[in-house]
């Protein structure tokens, strides 16, 4: 495996001629063809551009060139100062695929799936909002203490939540449409 720290370090000069597209579709090809012809692995290192995006490879700074001309792409998705990140992958021979991380000084060390991340982590949340309580709570009540805690979710989607949670016995629903912890 050879690694290259990063893109720009050995991405060949640019031709103004061509689109931004061409440009960084062509920028990678030559490191494709050596991968080819000696049947290794490059992993190209490059930065992710500012803000946010529901397609993680609009997240790779530049082009969808980049992406387009290699065969498989993984992105690290991290907010600045955070330890957790998710890994997004897609390719030729890799699938499409979410994969919680978490950092810890020297190491990355995978958390499993990031969707069942994502959920424990939100009932987490939900649990340690009824603990504190300590009575029973309506939705609304949880979507209001969960968003003070900067978990930002629809009142449809807590109210799911909670549902899913007293099916699975986690908590138990109260006649009157209210939410507690099981009793001991």
């Amino acid at each position: 495996m050879v690694i290259i720290d990063t893109l720009v370090k050995v991405r060949p000069f640019q031709s103004s001629k061509r689109s931004l597209y061409e440009q960084d579709y062509w920028s990678v090809q030559g490191l494709v063809k050596l991968a080819n012809t000696y049947r290794i692995a490059i992993l190209i290192i490059h930065h992710n551009r500012k803000g946010d995006s529901d397609d993680f490879l609009q997240l790779i700074s530049g082009s969808f060139g980049l992406s387009g001309g290699v065969a498989n792409a993984l992105v690290l998705k991290r907010e600045r100062g955070k330890a957790d990140a998710v890994l997004c992958t897609t390719g030729k021979k890799l699938k499409d695929a979410e994969i919680a991380m978490q950092f810890k000084y020297p190491n990355w060390t995978i958390l499993g799936d990031a969707q069942q991340f994502r959920l424990s982590q939100e009932r987490q949340a939900i649990l340690e909002v009824l603990r504190k309580a300590n009575s029973s709570l309506s939705p609304k009540r949880v979507q209001e203490l969960l968003d003070e805690k900067g978990i930002k979710r629809t009142y449809d989607n807590v109210k799911q939540f909670l549902s899913r949670m007293a099916k699975e016995g986690l908590i138990r629903a109260e006649e009157r449409g209210e939410y507690c912890l099981q009793s001991p």
